[in-house]
């Protein structure tokens, strides 16, 4: 989808058509749903948020700032709402993983692999909420520093020193035998 394209959408939103919505919702589904993902580690989880995401992007459409990227103002939006659902999570129990489901693989892993991402998943999942998030975006999301800071509301400068700290904490969490693979 071309940018134009998505303004024109965006517009049609902000007037509540539901068909712009859909293709807006359409577009950006699996993008939102990996980045939830990444960030709760459970694939039922990731599904509501996701959900939650597209439903508070079409009420609150018509607070978007058509000089921002509407990209990371929707990212913006399913990041809060990851981390919204980590902190309710954490006051009704503390997290366990055999109370979650048994398939919380991501989408993308391959059966090959499946070792490797259940151990970097598990050291995903001892790390801050700050740092996974700066790890999902940059490494699993593919973004740059720019667009990662326009996300987080945070200069370059600090994207890099969050990235640097969170890698730094991944190092010391992941066994030595994967580290020599890298």
């Amino acid at each position: 989808m071309t940018e134009d394209e998505e303004r024109v959408l965006i517009e049609q939103c902000k007037k509540g058509d539901i068909n712009a919505y859909t293709l807006l919702v359409k577009e950006y589904q699996t993008t939102i749903f990996n980045c939830a993902w990444r960030i709760v580690l459970n694939r039922n989880d990731a599904a509501d948020i996701t959900q939650s995401a597209f439903l508070k992007l079409f009420e609150r459409i018509e607070t978007f700032d058509s000089n921002r990227k509407f990209f990371s103002w929707m990212y913006r939006i399913a990041i809060n709402e990851a981390l919204d659902h980590k902190r309710r999570q954490r006051t009704f129990d503390d997290f366990d993983e055999e109370k979650h489901s048994s398939d919380n693989r991501a989408p993308d892993v391959s059966l090959e692999d499946e070792e490797l991402k259940a151990t970097i998943a598990a050291c995903l999942r001892r790390l801050p909420d700050d740092a996974r998030v700066v790890i999902t975006l940059k490494h699993f999301s593919g973004l740059s520093y720019n667009e990662i800071g326009e996300i987080l509301e945070i200069p370059e400068r600090t994207v890099k020193s969050r990235l640097y700290s969170a890698r730094q904490k991944m190092k010391n969490l992941l066994p030595a035998s994967i580290i020599q693979r890298t």
